[in-house]
């Protein structure tokens, strides 16, 4: 049986365990909660935090970059407690190492002083061991971010 991200990961024959993974984030009025534009700091900032027993609808976020230039924009998460992913510019979640310096820049246009990071629109339900997703872009050598909680709803696991 195929899961749900397996649409995501590229296939390789020869490496299916290692490009397999990805999946999660979800759910239900994830666009009417953050609406609005956000701004990222160096020091990171709280974007919230939702619950959902299921699909995520078009999570995104729109970030005023207050005349910051990016030369990369990221989004990455954490699911559970210790699996990384780095999403990548054609919408891939990848394994990703931690490290901030290797992640796949998203290239999300600026518009009018503006990003829209477009995070996921998918169903978690089955990999929603609770998820830090993180957003941010470069500016120079230093990276603003802000992050995300997407929590079970208690009862769905």
């Amino acid at each position: 049986m195929r899961c749900w991200w397996d649409r995501y990961v590229p296939s390789r024959p020869t490496s299916i365990v290692a490009t397999v993974v990805v999946a999660f984030l979800a759910t239900a009025g994830a666009v009417a909660a953050h609406d609005g534009i956000h701004v990222l700091s160096e020091d990171g900032t709280n974007l919230g935090t939702i619950t959902t027993a299921g699909a995520v609808d078009d999570l995104r976020f729109t970030v005023d970059l207050r005349g910051d230039a990016p030369r990369a924009t990221y989004v990455w998460a954490t699911v559970g407690s210790s699996e990384r992913r780095m999403r990548t510019n054609d919408g891939y979640w990848l394994p990703w190492n931690g490290d901030t310096k290797t992640l796949a820049d998203n290239q999300f246009p600026v518009v009018d002083g503006k990003v829209v990071f477009k995070v996921m629109d998918e169903d978690i339900s089955a990999d929603n061991h609770g998820v830090s997703v993180s957003i941010g872009y470069r500016v120079g050598d230093k990276l603003k971010y802000g992050v995300f909680a997407i929590l079970p709803k208690a009862g769905s696991q």
